[in-house]
């Protein structure tokens, strides 16, 4: 990408080509905007809309930000359940003291559906029993296979009444 580089140009200082106003009073032609500047101005940005892996759309004025804060870092929630987008994409969500009822038999199933949906994959998920904030050595916990938008879990080794407490970290993009 260049800067503008049509007729009547002006020096923003250091060499820099910048816009110039029309001026009708004292007869200044403003800068010719050229195609080949205009396309370069769109495909810059359509570039980094799509690396993020947006579908462009033209009703959507805050793709542009929305791919920047994909690809380089932005957006979260740092609360429980979290999330939080890193530089280059990666998604990290996770929950703390997620309750499930046992079934008599201390075992537990129940699922977890993400803060946000991963927009492509889920790459990683890390489970643990916990009790209050806990871990807990007796018991177990398995995640089932990951939808962009949630998580099954399974545990066994639990008390055979009441309730189990998992926490769970997602990693995806």
């Amino acid at each position: 990408m260049d800067r503008i580089d049509g007729a009547n140009t002006i020096d923003l200082g250091g060499g820099n080509r910048g816009f110039r106003d029309r001026n009708l009073v004292a007869g200044l032609a403003g800068t010719q905007v050229t195609a080949e500047h205009m396309n370069s101005v769109q495909e810059e940005v359509m570039a980094v809309i799509e690396e993020a892996g947006l579908t462009p759309d033209a009703g959507n004025l805050a793709q542009l930000l929305e791919a920047a804060n994909m690809l380089y870092g932005g957006g979260g929630l740092l609360a429980n359940p979290g999330w939080q987008r890193l530089p280059g994409g990666l998604i990290v969500q996770w929950r703390r003291n997620l309750v499930f009822a046992t079934d008599g038999a201390g075992q537990l199933s129940g699922a977890w559906t993400f803060p946000i949906t991963f927009p492509t994959a889920v790459l990683g998920v890390a489970a643990i029993a916990t009790s209050e904030g806990s871990p807990v050595n007796a018991a177990t916990i398995v995640a089932g296979l990951p939808t962009l938008s949630g998580l099954p879990l399974y545990g066994a080794g639990w008390p055979a009444s009441g309730t189990g407490a998992v926490g769970v970290i997602v990693l995806g993009v």
